[in-house]
């Protein structure tokens, strides 16, 4: 059957769709496309704690991520006595035991990750030193 009126031998049949039926160029079947994939709770949170941000530390323009900035900060704030951040830094340490945290009065060649019994005494020289709440 021929449905061609420039070519009387074109045969309509699979993958020979009738000429008046087919798509014209440039126009698509699909002008919407497939629609997006809806993000889901830890893809926007993945992709929030990971944009950049400048800061300036010690009068010099840093672009650091935010969950880099949140360390530093727990990390800055169990150094100034914070007990809840000192626990919480802690309990992160243990977690990630790649870790390693320096001594400065010990002359070692590689730091050594952070032990259980040096847990415990950086949390009872924290309540010594913790202020307490007001």
């Amino acid at each position: 059957m021929s449905n061609d009126p420039e070519n009387p031998e074109y045969e309509v049949g699979y993958k020979k769709p009738p000429v008046a039926t087919r798509f014209k160029p440039g126009q698509s079947g699909n002008r919407h496309g497939r629609p997006k994939k809806s993000k889901n709770v830890s893809t926007i949170i993945g992709k929030e704690a990971n944009s950049l941000v400048s800061i300036t530390e010690q009068g010099r323009s840093k672009t650091l991520s935010k969950i880099e900035i949140g360390i530093k900060h727990l990390a800055n704030k169990a150094a100034s006595g914070d007990l809840k951040a000192l626990l919480i830094l802690i309990e992160e340490l243990r977690r990630f035991e790649s870790v390693t945290i320096s001594q400065p009065d010990k002359d070692e060649a590689s730091p050594q990750p952070l032990t259980a019994e040096e847990a415990a005494r950086l949390y009872q020289e924290a309540l010594k030193n913790a202020k307490p709440a007001e």
